[in-house]
């Protein structure tokens, strides 16, 4: 809705919006004592929002600052709340960048020896010295990181950060700087995202071979890879890849999880050889990380001699690396879905394992192999099976194949399901048909069938659309009509 500032045009450039809910994040998240806050009362936000203002020179603060936050909350959405009642940004990296920005505007301008904010006690420090002070906070971990980003030159950060003289036994700030230097990039960064890379990859890599991962070293090493540095002369994904092959298996299980971690961005030849190679080793733990680690690598890997390395892990003898298997498979989606590979995983819905089941269930619905009539034809024929396990298995696929459910025979099946004399079987056809609930699906069940609508066309035509008598069977109890009166009757 337009609004109109009590300015002298009555208007507020974005360009100065952007500055004032700057200066206003920067000073809630100042306020904050002890934990992060994530709600704000409106007094408190008006009291920011007309500080920020008034600094500004306006001859009306409290004015703009009303308005501001109308335009704010109703116009771009920034700021969610009620009027008289709580706030919150849209969402907490928003409001983390806006206090990044402010901090970074300061620097740019200034230069980290004369860039200041006001303290709590109302003096007012460097925002070097705020820094080295909040980098022990997590709740401030974030905000550093995406200052890196907005600096012109975020080196000064980064010594400050990866300075082991001021830094604890565990190397904490040095992975604060890690995520630092993914925001900054290692061209602004020059030598520090060597010196950086080069002081933390040695202690992960030593640790990791005594069977310690600190997690802190290791949600630092996809900050590195996105940064872009080398180790050894190679981008760090390939140098990883080479720890695959060391003869410690802590380390080699050790790179296989950060591989995992680091994702779509340590696919590379030689990852995805080393990946493959560890495929075949004899260590099943190793193994079912690799599968792990091509999994989260989605479908950049979801290459026929990967699909081929994972059909066969489905078959193996260890529930964890056939579960691996299919949760890899599923998470490549509609590129891992050939005949060979849904014929090799539409038997494991009746594996031993309640898990491995499931997980082959859904990366048959990830997949969306179900739009495939054959493979449809298959899990139906499956919920008929003697063996309990294998109809768990089918309703639970049946439950994530989606909108090719939707069609008189799925739901017939999954309708059958609700009679199973197996209670997991019951529960699991429930979902199923919950799940086709919420996507606007109603069932009826007339003289000529099953009759399927949405809820857009009952809405529009009524009961006129069925066309005759009709037994309703959704949002009721689902007996056999006529038998206990169970089913609710009624005429189009």
């Amino acid at each position: 809705m337009p609004v109109c500032y009590p300015t002298g045009n009555g208007k507020l450039p974005l360009a100065q919006q952007r500055f004032l809910i700057e200066e206003a994040a920067l000073q809630l998240w100042l306020g904050m004592e002890g934990s992060r806050q994530l709600t704000f009362g409106e007094k408190t936000v008006l009291e920011a929002l007309k500080s920020a203002v008034r600094a500004e020179g306006y001859t009306a603060p409290a004015e703009v600052a009303g308005t501001l936050l109308g335009d704010l909350r109703d116009n771009s959405g920034l700021l969610r709340g009620k009027p008289g009642g709580d706030y919150f940004f849209l969402h907490l990296t928003l409001q983390e960048l806006l206090v990044a920005g402010a901090l970074a505007r300061r620097v740019n301008d200034r230069g980290w020896k004369k860039a200041r904010v006001p303290r709590a006690d109302g003096q007012a420090w460097t925002v070097a010295a705020l820094v080295d002070h909040k980098a022990w906070d997590p709740a401030w971990q974030e905000v550093i990181a995406l200052l890196a980003g907005r600096l012109k030159d975020p080196r000064p950060l980064l010594v400050l950060l990866a300075d082991p003289s001021q830094d604890d036994l565990f190397r904490h700030r040095l992975a604060v700087a890690a995520h630092a230097l993914a925001e900054a990039g290692s061209q602004k960064a020059g030598e520090q995202a060597d010196k950086i890379t080069r002081a933390l990859f040695p202690l992960w890599e030593h640790e990791a071979g005594r069977g310690v991962l600190f997690p802190h070293w290791s949600r630092a090493l996809p900050a590195l890879v996105q940064a872009g540095v080398q180790v050894d002369g190679l981008p760090l994904p390939d140098r990883l890849a080479l720890a695959l092959s060391n003869a410690n298996q802590k380390r080699r299980r050790a790179a296989a999880r950060a591989l995992e971690a680091v994702g779509a961005m340590a696919a590379t030849p030689a990852v995805l050889e080393a990946l493959l190679d560890a495929s075949f080793g004899s260590n099943r733990t190793v193994r079912s990380l690799a599968a792990d680690a091509l999994g989260a690598m989605g479908e950049a890997v979801a290459l026929p001699e990967v699909l081929e390395i994972l059909v066969e892990a489905l078959r193996d003898p260890a529930g964890p690396l056939r579960g691996e298997a299919a949760w890899a498979l599923g998470e490549m989606g509609k590129k891992a879905a050939p005949p060979q590979v849904v014929e090799a995983l539409l038997p494991v819905l009746g594996d031993p394992d309640e898990g491995v089941r499931w997980l082959a269930a859904e990366a048959l619905g990830k997949m969306e192999v179900a739009i495939r009539p054959e493979i449809l034809g298959s899990l139906l024929q499956a919920l008929g099976s003697p063996d309990k396990r294998v109809r768990r298995g089918t309703a639970a696929a049946l439950g994530v194949l989606g909108e090719a459910v939707v069609i008189p025979q799925g739901l017939e099946a999954l309708l059958q399901g609700l009679e199973d004399p197996d209670e997991e079987v019951r529960v699991w056809a429930a979902g199923a048909l919950e799940s086709i609930f919420a996507q606007g699906v109603r069932v009826f069940r007339c003289p000529s069938g099953l009759k399927i609508l949405r809820v857009e066309e009952l809405a529009l035509r009524g009961s006129s659309s069925l066309g005759g008598a009709f037994v309703r069977i959704t949002e009721c109890s689902l007996g056999e009509p006529g038998g206990n009166g169970e089913r609710e009757k009624g005429d189009a």
